[in-house]
């Protein structure tokens, strides 16, 4: 829309404009402090809202697997924040088993399939079994 195009390059101008003593200018400070400051804790508010109602989807015990991964992640949220050490001293080294050795056992399968994967197709590509879409 024109007016939108209109509307962002006026305020390219202003910002350019109040801007050019440098960034501790009353002009520049002015546009990050009542502008560009509240619009972030806006969006980071709303960022806290959707990752709240995604955790709630997420977190829903359904079965033992579910279970175990709601726990797993209690535990070691739980483990990361100081009122953990409060409620139980030897959270910090649950947390810490659970993300040395589960944790990194996921990640080392992840990263063989990924490897395999990408080996499967380097060859493909190589002995011309992939060949791009041509006309």
């Amino acid at each position: 829309n024109t007016l939108y195009s209109l509307v962002l390059l006026v305020a390219l101008a202003a910002t350019l404009i109040l801007g050019l003593g440098g960034p501790q200018s009353s002009g520049a400070q002015f546009v990050f402090n009542y502008l560009l400051q509240p619009l972030e804790s806006t969006l980071f508010a709303l960022l806290a809202i959707f990752l709240a109602t995604a955790v709630f989807r997420a977190f829903r015990v359904r079965d033992l697997e579910s279970f175990f991964f709601v726990l797993f992640a209690i535990i070691v949220l739980l483990g990361q924040v100081p009122i953990g050490l409060y409620l139980w001293p030897e959270l910090s080294v649950i947390k810490d088993w659970i993300l040395e050795v589960p944790t990194l056992a996921g990640v080392r399968g992840i990263l063989l399939g990924v490897a395999l994967g990408t080996i499967a197709v380097g060859l493909r590509v190589l002995l011309g079994a992939d060949r791009p879409y041509t006309d």
